[in-house]
């Protein structure tokens, strides 16, 4: 179970470093309004993934009790 949070937490960590990185790429190229979108849409992929993550937990948690 250490191992899977420590994965998951890591990838989490990953992703919230490298989102303004995208962001910023996304801004530069075009000056649009798709500075927002994709800072959107990478916020509910973040959102997502903890909501999975807590779900696998709970899940292992639950079996391995």
């Amino acid at each position: 179970m250490d191992r899977l949070r420590q994965d998951l937490d890591g990838l989490m960590h990953y992703i919230r470093r490298v989102r303004p990185e995208i962001a910023a790429i996304d801004r530069q190229t075009d000056g649009d309004e798709r500075f927002e979108s994709m800072d959107e849409q990478l916020e509910a992929v973040v959102t997502a993934m903890d909501a999975a993550a807590n779900t696998i937990m709970e899940t292992w948690r639950e079996t391995n009790s």
